[in-house]
């Protein structure tokens, strides 16, 4: 979440029609239902905000955290569905406006509701 508003600041347009690149992709994988490559977007849109952000560390930390996260994360992507995506829209939109607060705030907004999902999906297995 603190990532956005520095890539906000930091992007230029080749980075956010990377960014949009990457959705595209992600739309293309739901369509074919390839929830594993679905899944490979959702990190890989993540990772490049960090990177156009420049934050070196906060990607280390997400690589490792993604290692632990990323089975679980696949498992739920196909349940998960559009809202998996959906907010990477208005995140690209913030950014391209240079609206670092919009881009926090949706940032936190994607995040968050993913990680609601998640534990959901997690307590259901677990019954």
């Amino acid at each position: 979440m603190r990532e956005a508003r520095p890539a906000s600041e930091n992007a230029n347009a080749d980075d956010t029609a990377a960014l949009e690149e990457i959705i595209d992709r992600n739309e293309a994988a739901f369509r074919e239902e390839d929830w594993d490559a679905a899944s490979g977007c959702n990190q890989e849109f993540h990772f490049k905000i960090v990177n156009i952000a420049r934050m070196e560390i906060l990607g280390g930390m997400l690589s490792a955290l993604w290692l632990q996260t990323g089975p679980v994360v696949s498992s739920f992507y196909q349940r998960g569905g559009r809202s998996m995506v959906d907010e990477h829209y208005a995140i690209v939109a913030a950014i391209k406006a240079g609206d670092a607060d919009a881009a926090a705030r949706v940032m936190k907004r994607d995040v968050a509701g993913s990680v609601e999902g998640i534990v959901a999906y997690l307590r259901e297995l677990a019954q």
